[in-house]
Parts: structure tokens; C-alpha cells; sequence
């Protein structure tokens, strides 16, 4: 295959947003896009490899998996393999044990897989994970798997381009289904990113006679292909269900770029300008060194990462990338250098000691006997654990289980997701002797009629809420309902309303919390809405763990009021709007004062993760602000 110096040039216009996006800079909200320009590359690539070997004959199945595992394994053992040190040092056990996870799916391919299941509200900050971008290697790597068996086995069909168009455009058509029912599997598994990939595996199985167009068309066709990269890097953002109809942009962008740029075309020529070809030839390695010096920066500073600190990282991946691609990726290509032979057992043994390493980091715990203070370790690991109120049995499970019940004749009813779940502790701590019923499940809010389109399969969150309002009705004895959730209704771009996906907006969200505080009062029911606990966006609860495990003070941790109520302004306002007619309790009032909100007292870590209460942040916030009595007192 004719090497085409532009195609490198558009992995440099890929993976440079990438890196610019995961630090932060607002200005290239779509750089995520990034990476669905690289899956249209790498169809394209491949797909071209294996129809001109499988037409002269000389495909062999061995050969192609050797040229990916030459390709791919040797850097990213290197990249996993210098990420050990710093986990073993600065992760507290929970942060080891989940990147342990990481470490051993990504080194089987199915990273993407591992993702897709800790997708959710108890899920730690993506921020904070060094090897979460393996996702999209996993999903290549899978790709890699099954396409080269379709293509060989379509080969006596004289052309499988009429196969391969037909699975593009169910893979497409998936996406409309996994975004209303499973959005975490939408973002992170094959069958809806296969399109992407097929998109360009079709290009590369389009033969045409000649050229397929003249020169000034392939001049229109081509700068329009790099106006719609461009454009989705400024101008998408992840409000939008992805991928989807929106990632058309980078996907048919990119797909125009390959068709029709070319040395004699005006984007050919720039992108096959000599700086942007040395990235694209290296923007493998930096892919894959960015994540990890990013999220081990935000690890050892707490959070506190300057644009200047950056922009050094920045410069930082690029150095390691350089040296990668030159004394990792190139020798390992080198069949003299590292015969087939050679480089299958030093890569299976490598490998094999990167799983063996992650899974002793997860069955383990996080490897608990690290540190010095085992005891210490144990105790990080309890209070960062998942506070779901009077059990677990009580998050989400039907029928309800008798533990969610302090009495046979409850007077309160918990209701709501996760940031319901943490006020039963406080509840209980503030009266041992309530006579409650947490009804919570994660990520569903207390709506009578609506719920997230976040969250996979939602029609649960609906079945879990019917269920509900029939406990209520049945249930005479209740007279109090504390509502808490993320009010996400407020700020989410979509709801499922009434079995839809329909656009949302404040005023929708105050609609459907209007009905259900009116269904509620019409029952002789007092509701009481309750707020989240304050956040900046950081996870405050692993900063306290690890200046904990680092022996430091966590001063670093306590985030400032202003960006507290700047991050829950819409949510906080909204809440107050209701204050004419019901008690609404914000927890801000309790926590921050003028300058910072506290999130440690003493040796009680108040948080657990980015916005939810320890248990002991629980029963200290109960006790502190007499949460019952709170609660039951008049208006």
C-alpha cells in the first residue's frame, strides 16, 4: 500500500484535541472527537491491507494479528508498566484495586468492557483513572478481531462492500437504541462504534475505475471533509447523545479527507505539512502517555492543576512519545531485530506479569500491605465505600427487602437516588429511633413520570418509582417524604418522560417536582426536598484518602464556597424557588461559610467521593445539624 503522508497529518488533527479536552481547555469542547477520526483511519488502514492481500494471496490470518500485536502491545506494556510505580505510591487501596481492574483488561483488549460496567453514580472520577483510555484500544483491538473473519470469509463474493455497508448502517442504527436505553454501553462497546470503524473499511473497499471526481470537486469535497473535524472539535460537546447523529461530522469528515485529499489537493498538501506528519507518526505513543501524566498530576496535586502545569505535561507526552516511537514502536516492527518467535514470548511473558500484577491488586483489595499502616489502608477502604443508607439490599432491589424498614409502621419515607440513599445515616444518627423506609435507587430521581436517559436501561428507574408511589399510597402511616437526587432534570439535555426521550429544561424539571410534592400533600404526605451535599467537581472524598495515605494535611481538599455555589447554581436556585410552599433543605447552610464549605472535622472524612457523604460524613452531618428535627419541624 502506497504510503500517504496526509493520512498521518489527520491523526495529528486527531489526537492533539484529545490531549487539549482531557486537560481541560474550554476551547476545544468536541476535542473528544478526536478519537472517531482515528477509528475511520484505522477501518481504512485495515480494511486496505487485507483486501489487497486477500487479492494477490497473500493473507494469512498469523500475519495480520502479528502486525497488530507489533503495532499496538509493545508500547502500551511500556506505557502500563511505568504507570506501576506511581499507583503503587500515590492510589489509596480502592483507586489500586479498580486500577488493577485496568491494568489486566487492558492488557486482554476488553478495557472497554471493565468501562462500560463501572459507568455509573458510584463509579470514581474518569479524571483520576490513568488507563481509561485503553477503551478505544479495546474496541479497535476487537474490531481486529472479527473484521479480517468477515473479509476472508467474503472473499469468493468478489466484493464485500455491500456486506460491510449493510452492517455500517446497522451499527449506526444501534446508536439510536443504546442512547435511549444503554448509554454507557453506547459510548464504549463495538457494535455501535463498529460504524465508525466500517466507514472506513467501505472507502477502503471502494475500487472505483479512474478518478472518482475532478480536481475542483476533490478540492470542495476535501476542505468540506476538514471543515467538519474541525468544526466537531469547536463545536460539539457532551451534552449530546454520543455516538450518534452528531458524530456524522467527524466521521463523514474524515471519510471525505481520505477519499479525496491527495498531493495535489490544497488540505492533501497541508497535511502532509512535515510538523504535522511527525505527530501523526507519533500520535499513537501520545495518546496513550497523555491520560496517565494527567491523571497522576491530579492525584499528587489534589486536584490543583494549573494551565501552566498543563501545558509542561503537554510537553512532557510529546518528549516520551518521541523516545516510545523511536526505541519502542519502531524496534518491535523490525522482524530482524525481534524474530516472530522472540517477540510472542517476550510479549506473552510481559503481558502475562501485567495481569497477574492487576489481578493481585484486585483481589487484594488494592494491596492493602503497600503502606506501612495496614490498618490505615482498611480504614480508607471502609469509609470510601459506597454509602447506601440501611443496606445494600436497599439500592434499587424489588421487591423491598425488610432491612430498608426501621419499623412495620414507618412515619418517613427516603426517596430518591444515591443522595437520598446518604441522609439515612444522618436521619438515624439524629434520632436512633425513627421510624423510616428508604425506598432509593442509584441514579433515579424522585419523579413520578420521569427519569434519566443516563442511566442504562432506565426503564428500571420507572418500574423502582411505580413502585413507589404504590408503596406510598398503601401505606398510611407515613407521613413525612424526604425527596434528595441529583435534580439532574434541571441541566440534562434529556429526560424519558411517560416512555419517550424528550428534550428537557428547567421548566420541565420544576414541572414534574411540582406534581409529584402535589401528588405527595394529596396523599396528607409533608415533603421535604433536600439538596445535594456542596461540590466544586473535584472528588473531594479520594483527595481526603490519599492526603491520608501521603500523611499530608488535606487543606488542599477544602474547595472554595464561591465554586460551590457557582457548580450548583441552577440546582440550588431551582430548590429555593420552592421554599414558599415546602421545606427545603441545603446542606451548603450546614457546611460552608463565607470563604469554604468543610469537608473533614477532625479525623471524620465527610465525603466519600466528588458529592457524596461518607457514612461517617453521614451521621456527622446528622448529628451536627439535628437532621430529624430538621426534618419534622414545621415549615
Amino acid at each position: 500500500m502506497k504510503y500517504r503522508p496526509e493520512i498521518d497529518g489527520l491523526r495529528a488533527v486527531a489526537v492533539l484535541p484529545v490531549l487539549f479536552f482531557h486537560a481541560g481547555f474550554s476551547w476545544v469542547p468536541g476535542g473528544f472527537a478526536g478519537v472517531d477520526v482515528f477509528f475511520v483511519i484505522s477501518g481504512y488502514l485495515i480494511a486496505r491491507v487485507i483486501d489487497d492481500e486477500l487479492k494477490a494471496g497473500t493473507f494469512t490470518f498469523l500475519g495480520f494479528y502479528e502486525r497488530r500485536f507489533r503495532r499496538i502491545s509493545p508500547a502500551l506494556a511500556v506505557m502500563c508498566i511505568a504507570t506501576i510505580p506511581f499507583a503503587w505510591l500515590w492510589m489509596v487501596p480502592q483507586e489500586l484495586d479498580a486500577y488493577g481492574q485496568s491494568l489486566a483488561t487492558a492488557n486482554l483488549s476488553v478495557s472497554n468492557f471493565l468501562f462500560w460496567k463501572r459507568a455509573g453514580y458510584f463509579d470514581d472520577s474518569s479524571a483520576l483513572k490513568p488507563l481509561i483510555h485503553t477503551w478505544s484500544l479495546g474496541v479497535e483491538e476487537q474490531f481486529y478481531l472479527v473484521f479480517p473473519m468477515l473479509l476472508w470469509a467474503l472473499r469468493r463474493r468478489g466484493s464485500a462492500f455491500p456486506v460491510v455497508a449493510a452492517l455500517v448502517a446497522v451499527s449506526f442504527a444501534l446508536t439510536f437504541v443504546f442512547a435511549r436505553f444503554g448509554p454507557a454501553a453506547n459510548f464504549y462497546l463495538l457494535p455501535t462504534r463498529f460504524w465508525e470503524l466500517g466507514a472506513g473499511a467501505l472507502l477502503a473497499l471502494w475500487r472505483p475505475t479512474g478518478s472518482p471526481v475532478g480536481r475542483v470537486a476533490a478540492e470542495v469535497l476535501s476542505m468540506t471533509g476538514l471543515a467538519l473535524v474541525i468544526g466537531s472539535i469547536f463545536l460539539l460537546n457532551g451534552s449530546v447523545p454520543y455516538p450518534g447523529p452528531w458524530t456524522l461530522a467527524p466521521v463523514v469528515g474524515s471519510g471525505l479527507i481520505i477519499a479525496m485529499a491527495n498531493a495535489e489537493t490544497m488540505v492533501g498538501r497541508l497535511l502532509a505539512w512535515r510538523p504535522l506528519v511527525f505527530i501523526g507518526l507519533i500520535s499513537y505513543s501520545l495518546y496513550l502517555w497523555h491520560q496517565p501524566l494527567f491523571a497522576f498530576a491530579r492525584m499528587r496535586l489534589f486536584g490543583d492543576v494549573s494551565t501552566t502545569v498543563y501545558l509542561s505535561l503537554i510537553a512532557l507526552t510529546l518528549l516520551l512519545a518521541c523516545v516510545t516511537w523511536w526505541y519502542v514502536e519502531q524496534p518491535f516492527r523490525n522482524r530482524q531485530r525481534f524474530t516472530r518467535g522472540r517477540f510472542f514470548l517476550l510479549l506473552g511473558t510481559v503481558a502475562a506479569a501485567l495481569v497477574a500484577f492487576g489481578v493481585a491488586a484486585d483481589k487484594t483489595s488494592g494491596l492493602p500491605m503497600r503502606g506501612t499502616d495496614r490498618q490505615l489502608a482498611v480504614s480508607l477502604k471502609e469509609r470510601m465505600r459506597p454509602n447506601t443508607g440501611l443496606g445494600d439490599d436497599c439500592d434499587g432491589r424489588l421487591p423491598l427487602s425488610s432491612t430498608c424498614s426501621t419499623s412495620k409502621a414507618p412515619t418517613m419515607i427516603v426517596w430518591g437516588d444515591s443522595f437520598a440513599m446518604q441522609l439515612v445515616g444522618g436521619i438515624m444518627a439524629s434520632n436512633p429511633d425513627a421510624a423510616i423506609v428508604q425506598f432509593t435507587k442509584s441514579a433515579c430521581w424522585s419523579l413520578l413520570d420521569a427519569s434519566p436517559t443516563s442511566l442504562d436501561f432506565p426503564g428500571d428507574c420507572q418500574a423502582f418509582n411505580d413502585n413507589a408511589k404504590a408503596y406510598i399510597a398503601k401505606t398510611k402511616s407515613l407521613r413525612f417524604a424526604v425527596l434528595s437526587s441529583t435534580y439532574g432534570y434541571v441541566r440534562d439535555q434529556t429526560v424519558r418522560f411517560q416512555g419517550e426521550v424528550i428534550p428537557s429544561s428547567e421548566e420541565f424539571g420544576r414541572g414534574q417536582l411540582q406534581a409529584t410534592l402535589d401528588w405527595l400533600t394529596a396523599q396528607g404526605i409533608t415533603p421535604i426536598l433536600v439538596s445535594p451535599a456542596p461540590s466544586d467537581g473535584r472528588d473531594i472524598g479520594a483527595c481526603l484518602a490519599r492526603s491520608r495515605w501521603l500523611d499530608e494535611d488535606g487543606e488542599k481538599c477544602t474547595p472554595f464556597s464561591a465554586d460551590v455555589r457557582k457548580a450548583g447554581a441552577n440546582v440550588r436556585t431551582m430548590l429555593k424557588s420552592f421554599r414558599d410552599r415546602y421545606k427545603v433543605i441545603i446542606l451548603d447552610d450546614f457546611l460552608c461559610g463565607d470563604r469554604f464549605c468543610k469537608v473533614q472535622d477532625g479525623d471524620v472524612m465527610i465525603y466519600r467521593d466528588g458529592a457524596h457523604l461518607s457514612y461517617e460524613g453521614s451521621r456527622y452531618l446528622g448529628r451536627t445539624m439535628h437532621l430529624y428535627d430538621q426534618i419534622v419541624a414545621p415549615r
